[in-house]
């Protein structure tokens, strides 16, 4: 698999040790929301996504635990100069050697895929609002974020795969990673609120509002979804690996 630099693409088997089980339950049941759609990923392909999924893992983790906002934008711009390849190296003293791994895979594949312009497009985009939720206020505002961030996200894996945004499955798909998104803030509201990941008080109202987007958005998916019934079976699925992934983070 030859690059544009000339070099060749060697991709590695993923290695999900460290790693959240959620994310290789991703992996292992995607299939489901292809099939559904006649789309078929070759071996190639799966394993570029899993690539990917372990580097947002790798990058949640870094930036998660930066606590000073100029900091976090600098290692920010540092991630997006190197998969630009405007910096050969990544440089910033908070990118450790596991971080730096999985950028390195990520940037192969970017530059081996031509989609410089769509993924990195959204990686600004995914940065600009995880930053936003931080310091927003209202209730209204961390929600539409949450959103944004969830439908921006959606476009890192559909640019790989070669997806079209107008695409029925493209459609469904950033609706899906939207709702994680909701999904996520309803279980970890309140240790969000303390780890200073958002600024806006959890309280009843913003679960209700969030139940509600969550519920009447689902029902809308389930019946858009070629098969309903292996779709909630799908989401029934990682909601409980969601809420036992959050019980298990309370009890440590």
């Amino acid at each position: 698999m030859k690059i544009a630099d000339g070099t060749f693409l060697q991709l590695t088997t993923p290695n999900w040790a460290q790693t959240r089980p959620i994310y290789k339950k991703l992996s292992d049941e995607f299939h489901i929301l292809l099939d559904a759609y006649n789309i078929t990923l070759d071996v190639e392909k799966k394993v570029m996504l899993d690539h990917l999924i372990l580097g947002i893992d790798a990058v949640d983790k870094c930036i998660d635990e930066i606590t000073d906002q100029y900091t976090r934008n600098a290692v920010c711009e540092d991630l997006i100069l190197f998969l630009e390849d405007a910096n050969k190296e990544l440089s910033h003293e908070c990118i450790d050697n596991d971080l730096s791994d999985f950028m390195a895979i990520l940037k192969q594949i970017v530059m081996y895929l031509n989609i410089e312009k769509r993924f990195i497009g959204a990686v600004r985009t995914i940065f600009y609002y995880t930053e936003m939720k931080r310091h927003v206020k209202k209730r209204s505002a961390l929600i539409e974020y949450v959103s944004l961030e969830g439908r921006a996200t959606a476009e890192l894996p559909l640019s790989i795969m070669s997806v079209d945004p107008q695409h029925k499955f493209a459609k469904f798909f950033t609706t899906l990673c939207m709702l994680m998104g909701i999904m996520d803030l309803i279980v970890d509201a309140r240790s969000d609120y303390k780890l200073k990941y958002i600024s806006v008080r959890p309280n009843l109202v913003l679960h209700f509002r969030l139940i509600y987007i969550l519920v009447i958005s689902g029902i809308k998916m389930i019946f858009q979804f070629p098969q309903p019934f292996k779709f909630i079976g799908y989401c029934l699925r990682f909601s409980r690996q969601l809420i036992a992934e959050a019980n298990t983070d309370k009890n440590k």
